[in-house]
């Protein structure tokens, strides 16, 4: 008997695996990130049945969860805006910040500001695009993407990861 048709699945991200679960006998299966070398993966279960894996909250690199003070600022058509931040979390490819909410307009595109309390006390100086911005409450939660990195920068991020 030839096997299924390859069916799209998700897989959740649980406790630094992905957990998916066989769409024909429900027996679960955990994939390691490191398996996951393209979007998707095929996956045949003891049972015989075949299907891809989707995962869901896959990363790019390691994000460290921080609590961090720091700012961000734009252009806007008032002038110069600079709001502080705290910093939720971060990786070499971008953060998670908080702000308070504001009536100013806020660009795509921003500078981003925080001294890391690592042993030099490195402070950057980023731009960044906004990927995700979320409100809740009376603060914005925003997903900002690093663009343009420099080695130096580059390799304080990943150094300070390490830690």
């Amino acid at each position: 008997m030839a096997p299924d048709k390859p069916e799209l699945l998700q897989a959740f991200f649980n406790k630094g695996v992905f957990r998916g679960a066989c769409p024909a006998c429900l027996a679960s299966h955990n994939f390691a990130p490191a398996e996951f070398t393209s979007k998707t993966i095929a996956y045949t279960c003891p049972c015989g049945r075949s299907y891809t894996v989707l995962p869901l909250g896959l990363r790019g690199g390691q994000r460290k969860v921080i609590n961090l003070p720091g700012s961000l600022s734009w252009n806007s058509a008032k002038g110069p805006v600079r709001v502080p931040c705290l910093v939720r979390d971060i990786s070499t490819k971008g953060i998670g910040v908080t702000i308070d909410a504001m009536n100013a307009e806020m660009t795509e595109t921003m500078q981003f500001r925080v001294k890391l309390d690592d042993a030099r006390k490195t402070a950057l100086l980023l731009s960044c695009t906004v990927r995700r911005k979320q409100k809740a409450g009376g603060q914005f939660l925003l997903g900002l993407e690093f663009t343009q990195l420099d080695l130096d920068s580059e390799s304080a991020l990943a150094r300070y990861l390490s830690q």
